[in-house]
């Protein structure tokens, strides 16, 4: 099956069952604020998430809760990129064309090596860290030269067995759904699954 067929399919499931989903989201935020990489990151990117996806307006609010700094992409149609820029307060956000919240651009520009943990968002996920996103590839190219811990949230529905990977694809490091937490080793690609319950301890090797 190809990639726009995974993807059509599985927005078709979030969809259906986003309204009731909620305790899904609560395991899986425990599984994030749980984790060290959650916790000894100082600055978190992270994108404002437009339905059917994962809710991630609580984590942005408990990443201030917790002082921590927050920085939230900005999309460049023209330029098919994206600039992070820190942010403080949900007022200082907008809509764009697409209706995702995003924040202005007089605030200040946060550079990849900054961001402690990036929380990648994606349609469909595989074991191997690997993703399909909404199909603009602005994560395709940002990853490229994100230096630091990448973090997927996804729905176990949001997980197929399946191979998609491309020779250009960056792979998350971790993966972490409702039952699940997926923790990819760079160098070999090997992959540990831990249980829901466990903290994450694990390193890039």
């Amino acid at each position: 099956m190809d990639k726009g067929m995974l993807r059509r399919q599985t927005l078709e499931r979030m969809q259906a069952g986003y309204e009731s989903a909620s305790e899904a989201y609560e395991r899986i935020y425990r599984h994030l604020l749980n984790s060290k990489e959650w916790q000894q990151a100082n600055m978190i990117g992270i994108t404002m998430a437009k339905v059917p996806e994962i809710p991630t307006q609580f984590l942005v609010e408990m990443a201030w809760a917790q002082d921590k700094r927050v920085c939230i992409p900005r999309c460049m149609p023209i330029e098919r990129e994206m600039v992070f820029h820190q942010v403080y307060s949900s007022s200082l956000l907008e809509r764009n064309c697409y209706g995702i919240l995003e924040p202005e651009s007089t605030r200040p520009v946060v550079e990849p090596q900054q961001i402690d943990l990036m929380i990648v968002p994606g349609v469909v996920f595989n074991q191997q860290g690997h993703r399909i996103g909404f199909g603009g590839g602005y994560y395709d190219r940002y990853l490229r030269s994100f230096p630091n811990k990448k973090v997927a949230l996804a729905l176990d529905a949001q997980i197929m067995e399946e191979r998609f990977d491309e020779v250009h694809d960056i792979p998350v490091d971790i993966v972490m759904t409702e039952s699940v937490v997926f923790v990819v080793t760079k160098m070999t690609g090997k992959v540990d699954c831990l249980s829901p319950a466990a903290t994450i301890r694990k390193d890039r090797a």
